[in-house]
């Protein structure tokens, strides 16, 4: 599954890049961990790479966007070319939803939850941004307004583990 993803600064300020991480769903295994107990969830950081001569460093780090969220983590560019969808899941039988957080030039804003029947595994979004698949579904993501239908088209049999999309998003 994908646990971290990153993109260039939508600002478009050169050597800046958002780095977005996942909590794995065994983050306690050993016990609970203080002040976490329900895990980071879906982070944020922001990565300088014009810092330390040229060698990169963090300019901000850990910051939290959504919890609980676990072990599934895609991205897509809005539709009008001025920022990234970035989309999880809560990975909760009970909670099933996804996450859509906007990454703009004003920086990341407040993820939108989208409630499903279940959500599991990993995520993967077609190259052009029009079709999320996750489990055994297929979605309709609106790439304009990062929307994900509540209708989803069942593929029974699938391994999204293994599935992907052709480059040109025509076949799954």
């Amino acid at each position: 599954r994908q646990s971290s993803i990153a993109m260039p600064d939508p600002a478009g300020e050169e050597g800046i890049y958002y780095l977005f991480t996942m909590e794995e769903a065994e983050f306690d295994s050993r016990g609970p961990i203080p002040g976490q107990p329900l895990g980071r969830g879906l982070s944020y950081f922001i990565i300088d790479m014009n810092l330390n001569g040229g060698l990169g460093g963090v300019r901000l780090a850990d910051q939290r966007v959504y919890v609980p969220a676990y072990e599934a983590l895609d991205a897509t560019p809005m539709a009008d070319g001025s920022g990234y969808w970035v989309v999880c899941h809560t990975n909760d039988p009970d909670d099933a939803k996804f996450i859509v957080t906007p990454l703009t030039a004003a920086g990341v804003g407040s993820p939108v939850e989208y409630p499903v029947s279940r959500v599991l595994g990993k995520i993967e979004i077609s190259p052009n941004g029009l079709l999320l698949l996750n489990d055994d579904k297929l979605y309709a993501f609106d790439n304009e307004s990062g929307a994900i239908a509540s209708d989803p088209t069942d593929i029974p049999g699938i391994s999204t583990q293994a599935a992907s999309f052709t480059p040109d998003s025509r076949y799954l």
